[in-house]
């Protein structure tokens, strides 16, 4: 995943949330609702930067042009007469719209190639919906899982993280060649065990909010791992 796409899901996300709100808002009053005017326009404001790296296909047009029609009725009924009219429309927003957009957006990252199928299988749905610590810790314990499918001899064994990263790329005893120079293998080796160093030992024992860029770079370097397990040389079995 690319740091622009984190930033459209979680920008997706976070005018879900506003959309949410401004329905229990206009749900539970029965009188005019200027007061939701600004979250109104954070909706807006959040949403339509992003439409440009929606893949253009036709859901996602129809979709698009649905939200805009239905912010529009918003705008236009939430300070008049007609203001019962705006739960209906911000109804389609949160039970549409945005859901729909959303998942075709998932679809569209999913669809690389350069993720691997367990990455996109098992955490394409947390992926849709921001949950990227989630993805984090799944992505670790796929790793160990595919490791063990490939290596009968790790079968029963408790080893995991920044051991098992030496025990699959260590430059002279190491299970799996990644580069024939064994600097190159161990410097491969060395990014493995500082990747469980750095990331997972902290999404495992003390959650918190990551910036953007690091959150592409553990996504990255995990798939990147994924796939070395998959597909490079074997040396032992």
């Amino acid at each position: 995943m690319t740091y622009t796409e984190i930033i459209v899901l979680d920008a997706l996300e976070h005018s879900w949330g506003l959309a949410k709100e401004l329905l229990n808002i206009t749900k539970r009053r029965k009188k005019r609702f200027n007061d939701a005017i600004p979250k109104i326009d954070l909706l807006e404001k959040t949403f339509l930067p992003i439409i440009k790296y929606f893949p253009q296909n036709k859901t996602v047009i129809e979709r698009v042009e649905a939200f805009n029609r239905h912010l529009w009725f918003v705008k236009r009924y939430i300070g008049t007469d007609r203001h019962k009219l705006v739960p209906h429309n911000l109804r389609d927003i949160v039970e549409f719209d945005i859901p729909i957009i959303r998942n075709e957006f998932k679809n569209h990252i999913m669809a690389n190639p350069s993720i691997h199928p367990r990455f996109r299988e098992e955490c394409g749905d947390l992926i849709a919906v921001g949950e990227f610590d989630s993805v984090i810790r799944k992505g670790f314990v796929i790793i160990r899982e595919l490791a063990k499918r490939r290596f009968p001899l790790l079968e029963g064994s408790q080893i995991d993280g920044i051991n098992l990263m030496q025990k699959l790329f260590d430059n002279n005893s190491g299970l799996i060649r990644v580069h024939t120079e064994k600097d190159k293998q161990g410097g491969f080796r060395d990014i493995a065990k500082g990747l469980y160093a750095w990331a997972r030992n902290d999404e495992m024992h003390n959650l918190r909010d990551r910036p953007v860029y690091e959150i592409e770079c553990i996504m990255m370097l995990i798939n990147q791992i994924m796939f070395s397990i998959d597909n490079q040389q074997v040396l032992k079995s």
